[in-house]
């Protein structure tokens, strides 16, 4: 409305300028996540296990707590299995249908580093895809992301 107005007035010539060209929008408030309580993300887990690879994504989701583009950008390369640390560097953006490979949101590479349970989980989600390209007679891809909907995890979910 005020935007509106003040331009009217300067055409009009009752103001020499438009002040509102001058203002800068506040600041977009913070984030305040609630993330599910312990009874809660029990319920969510025990749901997801009943396919495994679902299960192993909503397990690394609540343990690690990385954003769901960065999960879905994830490739073995960034897992480090002997070590327990997981690399995130990159993230699946998306518009409408559209979906690219980008930098993270805050463009800041991290190491996350996991316990001995999650690592575990990660190694048997390592074999299930092995054993499907076993069966499809392909090697695992150079590339391969930890989560996909490809057979051989050769592209992103």
């Amino acid at each position: 409305i005020l935007s509106g107005a003040l331009k009217r007035a300067v055409r009009w010539g009752w103001i020499s300028s438009n002040p509102i060209v001058f203002a800068e929008t506040p600041p977009a408030p913070k984030a305040k996540p609630r993330p599910p309580s312990p009874e809660e993300a029990a319920r969510i887990l025990t749901e997801a296990w009943v396919d495994p690879e679902w299960g192993t994504l909503v397990w690394l989701a609540i343990v690690t707590g990385v954003r769901r583009g960065e999960l879905c950008a994830l490739r073995w390369v960034d897992v480090d299995l002997s070590t327990g640390v997981i690399s995130v560097s990159r993230s699946i953006g998306q518009r409408n249908r559209d979906t690219w490979e980008k930098d993270t949101k805050d463009h800041q590479h991290r190491r996350i580093a996991v316990d001995e349970e999650t690592v575990g989980i990660l190694a048997e989600h390592r074999r299930r895809l092995e054993d499907r390209c076993a069966a499809l007679g392909e090697p695992v891809p150079a590339g391969a992301f930890v989560f996909s909907l490809a057979p051989d995890n050769s592209t992103y979910m």
